[in-house]
């Protein structure tokens, strides 16, 4: 694989280190979505401003396409990239705020288990607590360290490349190009909104860079609302997007919308043929 941030379809689904350890495309799709729910479980438990969350879901994204799911544990490493986005963003929560977030139900019946195994009466207030006092603080301290091991794996696979950018202020600048009906506007920000948020949880960010998957779900947004865009292509010229590269990308995210019972909502369109601009030939 190249060392660049950015990999093609085939890295990702022919030759990715999972794929090579046997697991499917179809088996690391339902990894990824696992990780992507766990990191925004714990990141609203922690209170995390949604920028931190979308950089540790990205984090997790970079991590996996260098190394095997078969070989690191998701729980872990989604974990370690939450301690690490919130660094980055400079949103910092504490190792210990981590750990109770993520392990607190766990250590709890870790604790319970243990009651059991060594008959500690639970009545017994004075027995109780000395037993689990001194082996919460023994499992919080092996989770601690198991965070903190999985977050340096983390960085040394990433290169410690922590310039994450995400597509949100490019949906933003897109946004402000088209109708200036606040209505309509309205609609349009939230339908492409919602669809930015779903491909964050796909391998396409990891594929393309950002301002082609927030225009792209303008794009795709604007088609289901009836919204018309600009003709020609000076807007995208002017957000730096090639026509070219954008109509792979609105194929990509209207096949998968089609795959979750939307076809009747989205009919295969391309970006010229939205904009009613015939795609070149040669």
């Amino acid at each position: 694989m190249s060392r660049s941030r950015y990999f093609t379809r085939r890295e990702l689904e022919l030759n990715s280190p999972s794929r090579r350890d046997g697991i499917t495309v179809g088996k690391e799709s339902k990894l990824r979505s696992q990780y992507c729910s766990h990191i925004q479980q714990i990141g609203q438990k922690l209170r995390l401003p949604h920028l931190t969350i979308a950089t540790a879901i990205m984090l997790c994204h970079r991590f996996y396409a260098r190394q095997s799911h078969a070989k690191n544990c998701w729980h872990t490493v989604a974990s370690s990239c939450i301690l690490l986005a919130s660094k980055v963003q400079d949103t910092p929560r504490s190792l210990s705020d981590v750990v109770s977030a993520v392990y607190c139900r766990e250590i709890q019946d870790r604790i319970t288990s243990l009651m059991m195994k060594y008959k500690i009466n639970p009545h017994d207030m004075r027995e109780r607590d000395e037993f689990c006092e001194k082996r919460v603080k023994i499992l919080r301290r092996e989770k601690k360290e198991l965070i903190l091991a999985a977050e340096m794996i983390v960085l040394k696979t990433i290169g410690f490349d922590l310039d994450v950018e995400l597509p949100y202020k490019a949906l933003v600048a897109a946004l402000k190009r088209l109708s200036t009906d606040d209505k309509i506007t309205g609609l349009l920000t939230e339908v492409a909104w919602s669809l930015v948020e779903e491909w964050l949880k796909t391998s396409l960010c990891l594929q393309y860079k950002p301002k082609y998957i927030a225009v792209g779900s303008v794009v795709v947004a604007a088609r289901v609302l009836n919204v018309k865009l600009p003709a020609g292509e000076k807007w995208l010229e002017e957000l730096g997007v090639s026509p070219e590269r954008l109509d792979e990308v609105i194929r990509w995210m209207q096949s998968k919308l089609c795959k979750v019972k939307t076809r009747e909502v989205i009919s295969f369109v391309s970006f010229y043929e939205i904009t009613s601009r015939p795609l070149e030939k040669g």
